[in-house]
């Protein structure tokens, strides 16, 4: 009774990789603009799955303008929506919906890991590479600064 591991564990249905997510910067520009024309004073919105999802224009500090979501559940601006793959299309926030990032239920490898294969990525090399320790690291890609593939190298 009350050994290691016992007791209750999070919950989670899921993480936010198992839901659809409904950014602003993929809706098309002339259905935001279509948007805002029809508005005409009020809130504009955009129908999604037969849901209309409201529409916030904020001024940006350097000029211009930007969309954003108003949460269905808590009114807050949001540049993604989620819904869970199953069910009614319900779209909230991440805060509202509850659930993780995939990152943040990684364990310490699966996270040393996913590090190791953006180092590899970002200097232009598959992944195995880092696997033989004796081997040698790529060349510097181009316009990468020599710093830069310094530091990254010893990282």
């Amino acid at each position: 009774m009350g050994g290691l591991g016992s007791g209750r564990r999070p919950s989670y249905p899921g993480t936010l990789a198992d839901c659809r997510a409904l950014r602003v910067a993929d809706v098309p520009r002339e259905r935001l603009v279509a948007a805002l024309e029809e508005a005409d004073g009020m809130t504009p919105a955009v129908t999604v799955d037969g849901v209309a999802l409201a529409l916030l224009v904020r001024p940006q500090p350097l000029g211009g303008r930007r969309a954003w979501w108003a949460c269905p559940w808590c009114a807050r601006p949001c540049a993604t929506l989620y819904a869970p793959r199953s069910g009614v299309p319900r779209w909230t926030c991440r805060r509202c919906l509850g659930w993780p990032y995939p990152s943040q239920r990684e364990g310490a490898a699966a996270r040393a890991d996913r590090r190791a294969r953006r180092l590899a990525a970002r200097l232009g090399e598959p992944f195995p590479w880092l696997a033989d320790a004796l081997a040698a690291p790529p060349p510097r890609p181009p316009r990468m600064h020599r710093r830069t593939y310094a530091r990254l190298r010893e990282a």
